[in-house]
């Protein structure tokens, strides 16, 4: 919690105070206790969601008092009611365009940088969501279909069964002895299926998010002097420096918290804060299982039940040709390979918001 810094004196020395009327133009919060000084000469806008708060008075030596009062010397200062209990002031304040906002007068202590009308929240800005190529793909089981011989692996009607053989594996092939519909037993043989791709992943890159700078539609500054005096001014009142514009014309009080104002006179109302709540982000980017992969398999053929010698032919997957081997056949899946295809994306959609938080209550005079 930022620490509000004490307002100075305005009549240190032996000066003469105006009224309360007479004071012009400018009202800072001090501080003595709480946090609340935040310093920001680019007052409008907050790109890390905070202000820099300061927690240290300045007092103020007597030439640094001299810089605050009039070129002939005398200081200008106005009577006002002190400050109650857990409040720090009054100070001259500034409460206006984030754009314009004014830095303190020679000689006087910043002592609060809040903002008010928080704008509308702009969303995060997402960078694209990308996946690389597929990894850790392999090619699964073939399909090999039988028919009988002198149909060319053609006709539908002709079809009788079918095997299905892994990388490596030695598969025998089936066949037909007798009712195996015209021609002869079947051996004839053709890869109808597969290899389909088994697994793989892509790795994502991207997501990542920019903050726009939030908007404020209202900044204010408080200046003051530490330790106000009450010399020159009647009882129960402080001599405060009297302001000149861009501040306001009335001293002003605060203290740090949303709370009620303490009454007569500081009894108009505004609050603050000096800063912000930012959960903006984006979500993460992630990749989805890959699609478009081709696979690809050259098939053996042997009349050995181990696949080790008589190769009757060779053929592919998965648009093999359509091979004649007679049969009691085995086959083996001699080498297989998966390529290309891509993953869809996800993720790297906005998230989050922001929100004012660290309120601060000013209170001024009418």
């Amino acid at each position: 919690m930022p620490r509000v810094l004490v307002l100075a004196a305005c009549g240190l020395i032996g000066i003469a105070c105006a009224s309360l009327d007479d004071f012009a133009a400018k009202s800072p919060p001090d501080a003595s206790s709480s946090d609340v000084s935040v310093a920001d000469e680019d007052a409008g806008s907050t790109s890390d969601s905070s202000m820099n708060v300061r927690d240290d008075a300045r007092a103020l030596s007597d030439s640094a008092f001299e810089a605050a009062n009039a070129p002939d010397g005398a200081p200008r200062c106005a009577c006002a009611s002190p400050a109650p209990a857990n409040w720090t002031g009054p100070f001259e304040l500034y409460d206006g365009n984030p754009g314009n906002v004014p830095a303190c007068p020679g000689g006087l202590t910043e002592v609060l940088t809040a903002f008010a009308d928080f704008g509308t929240v702009p969303p995060a800005e997402c960078s694209a969501c990308a996946c690389d190529g597929p990894t850790g793909l392999s090619p699964g089981p073939v399909t090999v279909d039988a028919f009988a011989q002198g149909v060319a692996c053609g006709g539908p009607g002709y079809k009788r069964t079918s095997a299905v053989t892994s990388l490596g594996a030695c598969t025998p092939l089936p066949y037909c002895n007798s009712g195996c519909g015209p021609g002869p037993a079947p051996y004839d043989y053709q890869t109808s299926n597969g290899p389909p791709p088994l697994g793989g992943s892509c790795n994502p890159s991207g997501g990542s998010a920019t903050r726009p700078t939030l908007l404020w539609g209202r900044a204010a500054r408080g200046c003051g002097v530490s330790n106000p005096s009450s010399q020159g001014c009647t009882s129960g009142q402080v001599c405060a420096v009297s302001p000149s514009p861009p501040f306001e014309s009335k001293p002003c009080i605060l203290q740090v918290g949303d709370v009620a104002c303490p009454g007569t006179p500081y009894t108009q109302r505004r609050l603050f804060y000096t800063s912000a709540d930012d959960s903006r982000g984006c979500t993460a980017c992630s990749c989805d299982p890959p699609g478009g992969v081709s696979c690809t398999a050259t098939l053996d053929y042997f009349a050995s039940s181990d696949c080790s010698n008589g190769l009757q032919a060779t053929g592919s997957a998965p648009s093999g040709t359509c091979i004649s081997a007679g049969m009691n056949i085995y086959v083996k899946a001699a080498s297989a390979s998966c390529s290309g295809g891509t993953c869809p994306t996800r993720g790297g959609q906005p998230t989050g918001t922001a929100s004012p938080k660290t309120p601060v209550t000013v209170c001024c005079a009418p």
